[in-house]
């Protein structure tokens, strides 16, 4: 339906504080796949944001949640875009109880700032997506966001205890709490973890913490090619060590993290007591060495912090060439050679070069694809040609962005899953006016 811009926006102004309330040319910076939006909302206060859903709702006008928009290029572009819900206001510290390893944070603070804050008591929030001092603790849980340390930590699902959410009807409501326990009944959490803003918004999350590691290191090692690091992985994974991110990254991949050289790296973050780091980087470099490794490296604690700020970073989308696209697959472990190998064949078939790096314990493998020739036209047919070749064999194959001309006909979110009817039931029940990111996620929810 067409929305009345003018009375939506009068609506809009009498619930929100002076400012706060963007139209015309002050809403291209939250475009959102070069699509601006009519209006762009900046409550401070869970209420506000109640109010600017309801509003909405009743006016039937399309909203998109907004974090910092590292993490907009997900999915496909908006059916319609007629409010941007910005929560960059709600940054504020609500609960921290260093004692207690918990904190409770609004959606718009970045994990920078929180980490920073928790720096000071020597505890962290051991999460490490792409572009953390940009991106915010509401988009993370909407993206379900991670990073190569979700080998030793888990994910937002293992560090998330409680969160409150804004519905469409401008209903507030809250799941879990402040307290590290099991959840009896429904855990209502894991409904709104990863569901890209599409049946509410989150307001505030509550994590528990770990403290910072007295010690961390990283054993760098160069092979011939992918093959003989992968063997390296495997019997570490096989061994006692407990290293905190296993990453392997061909020669391209590996140029593009700033270590040019021939052959495929292997890199193993070792975090711990200073005695255990130490032990596990060289235990690590004396694997590698019996299955061919070769010119090994230590970073110390500082060059760690610098290199696997550069890893999570391989996978940012907010930043994207024309024809450049970052891909993902979802595996077990045990097939990521096949995965990596099957992604490099698939883009020369297509007529496209991929510089991947894998997330080896975890099974997650990422690709950065370009042209194979400078010049080369139709990348639009060869990213499709590609996409189809991965979703075929790998069924979890994402296209995690690319420009949003190339999406239509892409399958950007990999095979539909088995419970694709129940998701868009919970959507229906959820968001029955289909306000909130409407046609971005997974079958067009």
């Amino acid at each position: 339906m067409a929305t009345d811009v003018r009375s939506l926006a009068s609506s809009l102004a009498e619930g929100l504080a002076e400012e706060a309330l963007l139209s015309g040319d002050a809403c291209r910076p939250y475009a959102v796949e070069g699509r601006t939006p009519a209006l762009v909302a900046l409550p401070t206060t869970a209420e506000e944001v109640a109010h600017v859903l309801r509003t909405a709702n009743l006016a039937g006008a399309a909203v998109t949640p907004w974090g910092a928009g590292t993490l907009q290029a997900l999915g496909m572009p908006p059916d319609r875009l007629d409010i941007v819900l910005s929560l960059e206001r709600l940054n504020r510290v609500l609960i921290y109880e260093p004692d207690d390893l918990t904190c409770s944070v609004e959606a718009g603070m970045t994990l920078g700032q929180l980490n920073q804050l928790l720096g000071e008591h020597n505890q962290m929030l051991p999460l490490d997506p792409p572009l953390p001092e940009r991106a915010t603790i509401g988009g993370l849980i909407a993206a379900n966001a991670s990073g190569p340390r979700r080998h030793g930590y888990g994910t937002l699902r293992d560090l998330l205890i409680g969160i409150r959410v804004v519905h469409t009807d401008g209903t507030i409501s809250k799941a879990g709490g402040m307290v590290v326990k099991n959840v009896s009944g429904y855990d209502m959490m894991k409904l709104y973890l990863g569901s890209l803003g599409t049946v509410a918004v989150v307001v505030s999350a509550n994590f528990k913490l770990l403290p910072r590691p007295a010690a961390q290191a990283t054993a760098l090692v160069r092979f011939d090619g992918v093959a003989p690091a992968l063997a390296t992985v495997e019997a570490l994974l096989a061994s006692q060590l407990v290293p905190t991110a296993v990453d392997v990254a061909d020669a391209a991949a590996a140029a593009a993290l700033g270590l040019n050289g021939e052959g495929a790296l292997l890199a193993v973050r070792c975090e711990g007591p200073a005695a255990a780091v130490e032990r596990t980087a060289r235990d690590v470099q004396s694997l590698a060495s019996e299955r061919g490794g070769r010119a090994p490296a230590t970073l110390d604690a500082a060059a760690t912090e610098d290199f696997w700020r550069r890893v999570a970073d391989f996978a940012q989308v907010a930043e994207l060439a024309p024809d450049e696209a970052v891909l993902k697959l979802s595996v077990i472990p045990t097939d990521v050679p096949a995965a990596l190998a099957g992604l490099a064949d698939a883009a020369g078939a297509a007529g496209l070069r991929a510089a991947r790096l894998a997330h080896a314990g975890t099974g997650i493998v990422l690709a950065r694809v370009r042209p194979a020739a400078a010049g080369q036209e139709a990348f639009g047919p060869a990213l499709a040609q590609l996409q189809a070749a991965l979703v075929q064999r790998w069924k979890n194959a994402m296209v995690l962005g690319c420009a949003p001309h190339y999406k239509p006909g892409l399958a950007l979110w990999g095979a539909e899953p088995s419970g694709l009817a129940v998701m868009r039931a919970i959507k229906a029940e959820y968001d029955p006016n289909g306000i909130l990111n409407k046609g971005r996620f997974v079958g067009g929810i």
